[in-house]
């Protein structure tokens, strides 16, 4: 074969591979459902599943089994908000919501790009829900960076009512930081996400509750995102501490850019690991936040999912985030 036929096939095989992911993606809608349950309490959970839409890990992550076991663990919950659940994951999202309406979510909402859209894959973000959804939508984000660039960043929002009270759920996952310290360029895409999701919840204030949750990769000691919120009236469920984290990095000491390998989920990962000259950083990058008209926050807790199995310690390389709010 010639060099210019095997360019060719090449360029064929890759625009094929992008045809299939983008059509998967595609295959995901949102259920309407006339069921709704009446109550004055939202149990919400927030969690990223780690459930990329292409292996990045040298070990399998055993999509499948954690998310049986995820769907095993959240009969007290009555709203989740998840992270990284792409719709390329065919297979895992139609198990996901087939098992959920079964546990009586009988509510979703999962925005996928347009077939023709810039984009190869969506934002990885729904939101699952017991109470009946009367409106819903996403707002993009206009920045980001690296390889969040492939992803649909942005907001994905549903609005419930709860004792007679509009409640706007909005769930989020801003631009991934890819070093130890958190370099300029990276922080200016996250001020500029930021100041997006606050200036959009101002629309939705008047006469209505609001819950934000989220990845929001940040964590308080790089950048003061509590205070950030309090100022614009969004007050962190779990205050900031340094006991209350939801996620390890591992970092290369000569280089201090991230290591791909997560003990804290994949036990196979601490003998590769152990090659390294490395340390950690424990962060809080997981959040909830809420305006507190109508709602009073009772209780909430970081959820470890810590699990039995051969391979893995946890359910994903996150902790979840569960917020118990009563509607006044």
């Amino acid at each position: 074969m010639n060099k210019q036929f095997i360019f060719k096939l090449t360029i064929l095989v890759i625009i094929i591979i992008i045809l299939l992911i983008k059509f998967n993606g595609l295959l995901c809608n949102n259920n309407i459902n006339s069921f709704n349950i009446l109550s004055n309490e939202i149990h919400l959970l927030s969690y990223n599943m780690y459930l990329l839409p292409i292996q990045t890990n040298e070990y399998n992550t055993f999509d499948t089994f954690r998310m049986n076991e995820f769907i095993n663990k959240i009969d007290k919950y009555n709203i989740i908000c998840l992270q990284e659940v792409f719709t390329n994951n065919y297979s895992q999202i139609n198990l996901l919501l087939k098992k959920c309406e079964e546990k009586g979510y009988n509510y979703y909402f999962i925005k996928t790009p347009t077939f023709f859209s810039q984009y190869l894959i969506n934002s990885g973000l729904l939101i699952l829900s017991k109470f009946k959804i009367y409106d819903r939508g996403f707002l993009p984000f206009f920045h980001n960076k690296s390889y969040d660039s492939l992803s649909e960043k942005g907001i994905l929002y549903i609005k419930i009512i709860c004792n007679n009270k509009p409640i706007y759920i909005f769930n989020t996952h801003l631009q991934a930081n890819y070093s130890y310290n958190l370099t300029t360029s990276y922080k200016k895409v996250m001020e500029l996400q930021l100041k997006y999701i606050i200036n959009t919840l101002k629309n939705y204030k008047d006469n209505n509750s609001i819950i934000l949750s989220g990845d929001f990769n940040i964590d308080n000691t790089d950048f003061k995102i509590s205070n950030l919120m309090k100022y614009n009236e969004l007050i962190d469920t779990i205050p900031y501490n340094k006991n209350n984290y939801t996620y390890i990095n591992y970092y290369d000491k000569n280089s201090n850019e991230v290591i791909n390998y997560k003990p804290f989920f994949c036990k196979r990962s601490k003998d590769k690991i152990e090659k390294y000259d490395f340390h950690t950083k424990k962060l809080k990058i997981d959040y909830v936040f809420y305006y507190p008209k109508y709602i009073r926050l009772i209780s909430s807790s970081i959820v470890d999912f810590n699990i039995e199995h051969k391979y893995l310690t946890h359910l994903s390389d996150h902790k979840a985030v569960y917020t118990h709010f009563y509607s006044l």
